[in-house]
């Protein structure tokens, strides 16, 4: 509606009623007012209440759908970077499992070989001397300088497993000048001044230092006595006792020990 429309029925209006002219330029005037405030408000109405709500409700949806769709994307992506991490983590968890596992089992094999140690007895001790006897030169069935030596030693047990002494093993092959011991054998001498009997195969009680004694021929290949000097040096002596559970236990000699020969 515009005010021409509103002048031209308000003309027509009052020309058709017989009105005179300046009667019906009025009532013109007054419809054109009419039709101009009816229009105004009609258009405010469609600009102010209808088309620019819907206008700003089209905006605010895209918006809310932009919002919507970032919201999404963003948690795809946290997902996808929380499963990444979430695996990592399950890798690593595994790795170091894997590792103390090993750890674990490792410590349990050596916690169980100390404990098997603590099962059997274990053998410690020293040569205190050595002395020889009748000595001889033999030339058949080849050159050898013989002597029979004689030996004590100090030995303790150090482990809680009672144990006898069930042997004796005398190696000279890592001597300056290689010997052979044979017949060698270790037995517990009777106390001093007593007449008790001598003990074969001694038992080795836990803690107890315990002296013992041997014997051995020893057979030096290749030479005779003469050819050997005065004394003939035990640095290189292999000595091992032998438990009654078969274990070997070598016992210290000090280099400087020699015999006279």
């Amino acid at each position: 509606m515009t005010p021409l429309s509103g002048l031209a029925v308000g003309l027509f209006r009052e020309f058709a009623n017989g009105q005179h002219l300046k009667d019906a330029v009025l009532s013109g005037l007054l419809y054109a007012a009419i039709f101009y405030v009816v229009g105004w408000t009609g258009t405010f109405l469609i600009n102010y209440v209808w088309l620019t709500p819907a206008s700003m409700h089209g905006a605010q949806f895209d918006s809310i759908g932009r919002l919507r769709g970032q919201i999404e994307s963003l948690s795809r992506e946290w997902g996808k970077q929380l499963k990444d991490l979430k695996m990592a983590h399950d890798a690593e968890l595994t790795s170091v499992k894997g590792n103390l596992s090993a750890e674990i089992g490792g410590l349990k094999l050596l916690l169980d070989a100390e404990q098997l140690k603590n099962a059997r007895p274990s053998i410690r001790g020293n040569l205190v001397c050595a002395t020889t006897g009748i000595r001889s030169d033999e030339t058949l069935p080849e050159k050898a300088a013989t002597v029979a030596v004689h030996f004590v030693f100090t030995v303790v047990n150090m482990r809680p497993p009672s144990t006898n002494i069930a042997g004796i093993r005398i190696d000279g092959s890592a001597l300056k000048i290689p010997a052979e011991f044979e017949n060698a054998e270790t037995w517990q001498p009777p106390p001093l001044g007593t007449n008790a009997p001598t003990i074969r195969h001694p038992e080795l009680r836990h803690g107890i230092y315990t002296e013992l004694a041997g014997s051995a021929e020893v057979s030096v290949k290749g030479f005779a006595w003469r050819e050997l000097g005065e004394t003939l040096s035990l640095d290189g002596l292999k000595i091992e006792l032998i438990d009654g559970f078969g274990d070997a236990h070598q016992i210290t000699v000090d280099p400087e020990t020699s015999i006279s020969v």
